[in-house]
């Protein structure tokens, strides 16, 4: 699939950069935010009552590390649109005025906690401030402090002059620059950018 809006009505298990797994399926997605709405359906169990409604989840692609589809799959010549009918009544309007909402005020929240970082000959344009590298490295420099956070090159950041964090940020993504030795310094960078993440995650979810 050559785009996010081919498994519109498709089951599938979403896995984020800090390894978190959730199944549903996907119910809508806007490239222009950069969103996708998830229908996570509840499952009656036993003696159980019946499930509420079904819950939507709403998930930024840029935190997104892998999707795979789950059965049932699609069959040939069929398209994802064609396996489901809809259940609930969404005003798709709405939602993504909603989601316009949510993610300014994200930004407004982000903007308020980051320090700025005075001029650097290094890392994103100016005109980028508002980037994910821009975000990581902000709240980074507010955790472990500015003299210890550092860019390396246009995308990279090195914590501590040992530990190098390369795109997309992840906990994968986590090095030691300096390679003939260990650096004392990895478990607290891995530590402070998990925090990163998660804090991240509750900005994005309104909390």
């Amino acid at each position: 699939m050559n785009s996010l809006d081919q498994i519109i009505n498709l089951k599938v298990k979403i896995t984020n950069l800090l390894d978190e797994s959730v199944s549903g399926t996907v119910y809508a997605f806007s490239s222009k935010q950069r969103v996708l709405a998830l229908k996570i359906t509840s499952q009656a169990t036993g003696k159980s009552p019946p499930p509420p409604e079904d819950l939507y989840k709403i998930i930024n692609t840029a935190f997104i590390k892998s999707i795979s589809v789950l059965s049932p799959l699609p069959k040939k010549n069929q398209r994802p649109s064609d396996l489901l009918s809809p259940e609930a009544s969404i005003d798709v309007k709405k939602l993504e005025a909603s989601l316009n909402e949510m993610l300014e005020n994200a930004n407004k929240k982000s903007f308020k906690k980051s320090s700025p970082q005075p001029g650097t000959a290094q890392g994103p344009k100016k005109s980028d401030s508002g980037s994910l590298a821009s975000k990581v490295f902000d709240k980074l420099s507010i955790k472990l402090g500015k003299d210890n956070v550092q860019w390396q090159g246009k995308d990279s950041i090195l914590l501590f002059k040992e530990v190098m964090i390369s795109k997309p940020y992840a906990l994968n993504k986590i090095s030691n620059a300096k390679r003939t030795q260990n650096s004392k310094h990895l478990e607290k960078a891995k530590s402070a950018l998990r925090e990163v993440w998660l804090l991240e995650d509750n900005i994005e979810r309104g909390g």
